[in-house]
């Protein structure tokens, strides 16, 4: 009976309570949907929080379809007065001062409680950045979404070879969950699984403890909040130990000026600039960003996951005869393998309807709902009823989009209900399902429209083709249901997927299990794109600098019937001649092997047509190959099946193979319709002309793509042109042909270093720094910006383009730094080149460190500096003109045709070997990436240069622990700024700075001449004579001229070896029975004997036998030389039979001296060629450069190389029959 009581007063205390604070707000005589108005009341929010969408449809239906305004009671909130259709434009269209939805949203997430500053309920700073900062750098950071989102569904969705139980809804909240983190904080906080994870937990936590507050009066909430809220302040908590530090650090970054260091497309930034610009306060400003970047997330998060998931539920439920997945997967198969940017996304129709569709049918917001925001209210003008402030009105978007009359059958799932918009009313909006009406309003509409709603478009409609592309789904009849708690939707959390994988592809086997419904979905993974590939060391040192010299080069001019490219062919033949050149007409070259020509060529089977089409291009290769000239050749790729209505592929494998070089015409319509019209001789293409500009646009599109994939995998260098003439081509050709040559891109290069080498005094030239651009002398990366400024100027998705480029197939080979020269060629014309290098270079600023440093050196005759990028060389140029260096700082780096060459890593490494073995120079080298690291390992001193962490390469740590675990490269860091953080430790790669006075004296001082070469042979003496003899004796061999090799040995080792190497004194014991003084090798017990396999090892066993406590080292190669070999060591003895140029040897040196800097190297041979020691040859270059002596038994001029039977290594060991 209490209990009773108690119940009784609670509701009276609360009705006194509503009918003050909710009542008021409502004009009297506005009829209420149920009728009545205390019990009706309550009734009506009960029944709102498990049944919500029925009170929506039973107001729209009584009142609102038919033009009245009702008041209606929602749950959790106060009431609202329901507005009909006709006033949802004059609804929309008010100031925010006077009618604002934000109120109303705020209450409904509990902004005033959910976050740990309070004065975010007041805040529109979130509203503002998405609006104005996220709508306008979106279409440029398209590519990199669809990239993050497809990388995150491969790693979510997994690639598991067994069956797996997994839950849907959870794997779509994860994939949505990495992207907006990744769109809110940037690349380097969406890798921390535990803050995405955090972030996460919190968004879902924020609903729930609203709906939990508002069950609480007013002013109880401050007290109760600490209690429903505290999930919401654990998960922030948690997230703010990592996120917490790096705001602030960013804010500090941005208020001193650091822009360079930090990322700009993300919304913290954005954030940031927006509260430093308002002048926000400074000492809780960290904070107050925080919690715009969690209500951020949660806004993107909670709505997108739901959107996805009801989509795929809708389309696994819809009926087989829709074929809906098959459409999807067509429909995407033509957007994934272009470049995914902002037009291709409107092709997505299909997509676009599914998801459109989703959105009415289980649209998330039930009613579009404003509060009254002017202090003496708002009249409805032509309804003449006047709100108070803090009253609400709203419109049913639930009823508006369940309305028969506006969508037939509203209540089931048509998934191509809006695609005839596209197709009939010629639609091209990129966003269309983003696009509100007043008859689709699940993002709002007009000045009260979602402000993320284009990016939430642009996720959910790569996140459907992405799926359709890669998986194949069995469709079923029925779906799970989403349960709702008022304004939250429960979603199924039971349903269960097994995922086996089989053969190439992965099957994902899905049971959702729902109010006693069992939904079947088979999802099955096809490795239709081709997978992203790493860069390793080991591709970058052993890289090639030139391409197969045994392939002939092959140059294709492909493009559509019509195309121009017989035109194109006829005049190349002119203007090149036929001396260097041949020129095919592909189907000419069937024509002639096909008995009966091309007609009976036609009338084949297509089996034999493609077995004829691979005689052809075999026959083709071979004449080529034989004639030793270049080719180009007429090809096709595609042609248009009458049956199918659809173009479909012929080329084959033995094309792929054969070409190096293709060159695509692309004219537009208009101009292969003119092709056609004048050209009516060739019947074949009779049919063509019934073909639509459409037919032609899918046809170019089509074929387009799926060559320049083909090309990507098989390495064949590619480039378009949309105006086909000889001007335009020649010039291509021309560089093919420049660049054809094994060793031509180099020599290139050298030349032009030769000519920069040139400019200086060469006679005081003695050192040279050799700079990589990007990254290193900036922190800016100038080829991304300049990439940026060319897109968003509109020249194309050149970003995409040079993205896929290196994470393709081609990944880092020379083909793709040749390949992004194509694209920037193709991309962006010359002149608009030089613009956008002009606008970006001069916001790119040089770090301090290096401008003082550049400056001081240009003053110095006796150092030079060049700047060696793999990136866009003319940028450089031009960075370096403003900077007043361009006179003396030079730039190797390609980017245009016009430059003659492309720069790689191998090719940056023969640069800085050129400066140091031809042009006899001290090299420095400073880079920042992999790339740079052959670089780095040839010069005589190697600086890394480390940036802030979030910026710089994420790869180069192992990259570098690789280098120098290997012994490839020893090096010190630089670290710019001076607070970042340093790279592996400081033993491995020892920090230094560029404001060290003994640092730059170091580089920058005068350097000793070089001391002559230590040499000493004995060529003349008797014993040389007599220990010649045998080696020299046809008849001897086997152990014999083994033993004759280590007697040799043992006369070098004591009568040379110790007198370059010296000798120690030690106590040795006397046959008279007192101590004496013995000598041995100085620091024999430190000395290493490297046997140059396999010659050299009966020489090097002598030395070994006068030097007893040497260790002794069999090395086929210089790589066999390892670290623990010479560590620590004080001579290194390298010994060889024959010494010829020198080249093995000098590898060996260059080895040793890398493996420990001060070791002292000798190297001795039984002959010695005496052009390898005569002044200027690399081999005695080598020697006086690292010091090193040279003991041989004699010199001879005899240049004579043993091969076969003659050879020394065959004769020592009885090999010559193998020979």
């Amino acid at each position: 009976m209490l209990f009773l009581w108690l119940f009784l007063l609670s509701l009276i205390i609360w009705r006194l309570h509503v009918s003050y604070s909710h009542f008021s707000k409502v004009p009297y005589g506005i009829p209420w949907s149920p009728r009545g108005r205390f019990t009706p009341y309550l009734v009506t929010q009960i029944a709102g929080i498990w049944n919500i969408p029925s009170v929506m449809e039973k107001a729209y239906q009584d009142y609102g379809k038919k033009g009245s305004i009702c008041v209606i009671a929602l749950p959790f909130s106060r009431p609202e007065v329901l507005l009909p259709q006709s006033l949802i434009r004059w609804m929309t269209t008010q100031n925010d001062k006077i009618l604002s939805p934000i109120p109303v949203q705020h209450e409904v997430v509990g902004a005033e409680y959910a976050f740990l500053n309070s004065a975010i309920r007041k805040d529109f700073a979130v509203y503002d950045i998405l609006r104005v900062q996220l709508n306008r750098h979106l279409p440029r950071l398209i590519p990199r979404i669809a990239e993050e989102l497809a990388s995150s569904i491969d790693g979510t969705f997994g690639m598991d070879t067994e069956w797996n139980e997994v839950c849907v809804y959870a794997l779509v909240r994860k994939v949505i969950a990495r992207i907006t983190v990744w769109l809110v904080l940037g690349g380097i906080l969406s890798t921390d699984n535990e803050l995405a994870e955090n972030l996460s937990n919190f968004s879902s936590s924020v609903i729930p403890s609203a709906i939990a507050l508002s069950l609480f009066p007013r002013f109880l909430q401050p007290v109760t909040s600490r209690l429903t809220s505290v999930f919401n302040h654990i998960y922030m908590n948690r997230a703010l130990k990592i996120l917490g530090p790096h705001i602030e650090k960013r804010i500090i970054a941005i208020e001193n000026g650091l822009l360079e260091d930090l990322p700009q497309d993300d919304v913290l930034t954005w954030h940031i600039h927006e509260a430093l610009r308002k002048k926000e306060r400074r000492f809780e400003m960290a904070d107050v960003v925080a919690c715009r970047v969690f209500a951020t997330v949660f806004a993107a998060l909670e709505s997108t996951t739901l959107t996805m998931t009801y989509a795929l539920f809708n389309v696994c439920a819809s009926h087989p005869s829709t074929q809906v997945w098959q459409a999807l997967e067509e429909e995407a198969l033509s957007f994934f393998p272009t470049n995914v940017d902002q037009t291709s996304l409107n092709d997505l129709n299909i997509a676009d309807s599914v998801i459109k569709e989703t959105l009415r049918l289980n649209t998330a917001i039930k009613a579009l709902s404003v509060e009254v925001m002017q202090e003496d209210g708002l009249t409805i003008e032509d309804r003449m009823i006047h709100l108070p402030q803090g009253a609400r009105m709203s419109v049913s978007g639930w009823g508006i989009h369940h309305d028969e009359d506006m969508y037939p059958n509203a209540y089931d799932f048509h998934p191509f209900r809006f695609v005839p918009l596209h197709k009939d009313e010629g639609i091209q909006d990129a966003q269309s399902l983003a696009t509100p009406s007043e008859n689709y309003i699940p993002f709002g509409i007009g000045k009260h429209s979602c402000p993320g709603r284009q990016f939430a478009a642009v996720v959910a409609k790569v996140f459907l083709a992405y799926l359709s592309v890669n998986y194949d789904m069995e469709e079923v009849h029925k779906k799970p249901c989403f349960m709702s708690l008022g304004h939250l939707p429960v979603p199924p959390s039971s349903e269960i997927s097994e995922m086996p994988f089989a053969s190439s592809s992965f099957i994902l086997h899905h049971t959702w299990t729902v109010a006693h419904h069992t939904v079947q979905v088979h999802l099955c993974f096809l490795s239709r794109l081709p997978n992203m590939t790493s860069l390793s060391l080991a591709d970058l040192v052993s890289r090639q600098l030139d391409q197969n010299p045994s392939k002939p080069t092959v140059i294709g001019i492909y493009g559509l019937p019509a195309s121009g490219k017989s035109f194109i062919l006829e005049a190349l033949r002119k203007e090149l001649g036929e001396t260097e050149f041949t020129f095919f007409e592909g189907s000419e070259v069937i024509s002639s092997l096909v008995p009966g020509g091309l007609d009976s060529f036609q009338k084949l089977q297509l089996t034999e047509k493609a077995k004829w089409r691979v005689k052809a291009i075999n026959h083709l290769r071979d004449e080529v190959a034989t004639s030793g000239r270049i080719a180009i050749v007429t090809g096709h790729l595609m042609f248009w099946s009458e049956v199918n209505d659809a173009p479909y592929a012929v080329y084959t494998l033995e094309d792929l193979k054969t070409f190096t070089h293709i060159i695509y015409l692309a004219p537009n319509e208009k101009t292969i319709a003119s092709h056609i019209e004048s050209d009516k001789k060739k019947k074949y293409r009779s049919y063509m002309a019934d073909l639509t500009a459409k037919d032609w646009n899918y046809w170019q599109r089509d074929e387009f793509w799926t060559l320049r994939d083909l090309c990507r995998q098989h390495k064949i260098l590619f480039i378009s042109v949309n105006q086909p003439s000889l001007e335009n081509v020649l010039p291509l050709v021309k560089h093919f042909k420049q660049l054809a040559p094994a060793g031509a891109n180099l020599a290139l290069v050298k030349k032009r270093l030769d000519e920069i080498v040139a400019m200086h005094d060469t006679k005081k030239l003695q050192t040279f720094l050799v700079f990589d651009g990007d990254r290193t002398l900036t922190a800016e990366d100038g080829g991304r910006l300049l990439v940026d400024e060319i897109d968003e100027n509109g020249t194309g998705p050149c970003d995409s383009a040079l993205r896929d480029l290196y994470s393709g197939p081609m990944g880092y080979s020379d083909e793709a730094f040749h390949q992004a020269t194509l694209i920037l060629e193709e991309e962006c014309p010359d002149d608009m080149f030089e613009d956008r290098c002009d606008t970006v270079s001069a916001f790119i600023p040089l770090y301090t460190e290096f401008l003082t440093l550049l400056r001081r050196i240009t003053q110095q005759k006796h150092i030079g500096a060049v700047v060696v990028t793999c990136g866009v060389g003319r940028l450089w140029t031009k960075i370096l003109k403003h900077h007043g260096l361009s006179d003396k700082v030079k730039v190797i780096g390609g980017g245009r045709l016009s430059d003659g060459y492309y720069v790689t890593p191998g090719v940056k490494a023969a640069i800085v070997s050129h400066l140091r073995d031809v042009h006899d120079l001290y090299v420095l080298a400073f880079g920042d990436s992999p790339l740079d690291i052959p670089m780095l390992c040839e010069a005589d001193k190697a600086f890394v240069v480390v940036g802030d962490e979030e910026s710089r390469s994420s790869t180069m740590d192992a990259a570098l622990s690789m280098a120098i675990q290997d012994g490839h490269l020893r090096a010190r860091q630089i670290l710019l700024p001076s607070k970042s953080s340093p790279r592996l430790d400081k033993d491995r790669l020892p920090v230094i700075s560029l404001g060290d006075k003994k640092l730059v004296k170091s580089i920058t001082e005068r350097r000793k001449d070089l001391p002559p070469l230590k040499s000493f042979d004995a060529t003349n003496k008797s014993a040389a004579k007599v220990l010649m003899s045998p080696m020299r004796d046809a008849a001897v061999s086997g152990p014999a001229l083994r033993e004759a090799h280590a007697n040799v040995g043992r006369y070098l080792a004591i009568e040379y070896v110790s007198k370059i190497i010296g000798l120690e004194e030690y106590t040795i014991p006397h046959v008279q029975g007192h101590k004496t003084i013995g000598h041995r090798l100085r620091n024999e017990a430190k000395t290493s004997i490297v046997a140059q396999m396999r010659d050299g090892e009966p020489m090097a066993f002598g030395i070994s036998d006068v030097f007893p406590q040497a260790m002794f080292i069999h090395a086929s190669g210089a790589e066999d030389l390892e670290m623990h070999h010479v560590q620590g060591q004080s001579n290194v003895i390298l010994v060889d039979s024959v010494v010829n140029s020198g080249k093995s040897v000098i590898e060996f040196i260059k080895r040793a001296a890398r493996l420990e800097p001060n070791i002292d190297i000798t190297v001795v041979a039984g002959v010695v060629q005496s052009e390898a020691v005569a002044k200027g040859h690399l081999f005695e270059k080598v020697m006086r450069r690292h010091d090193a002596g040279l003991i041989a038994l004699r010199l001879s001029g005899n240049r004579f190389t043993g091969t076969k039977t003659t050879d020394t290594g065959n004769r020592l060991f009885n090999t010559t029959h193998l020979a």
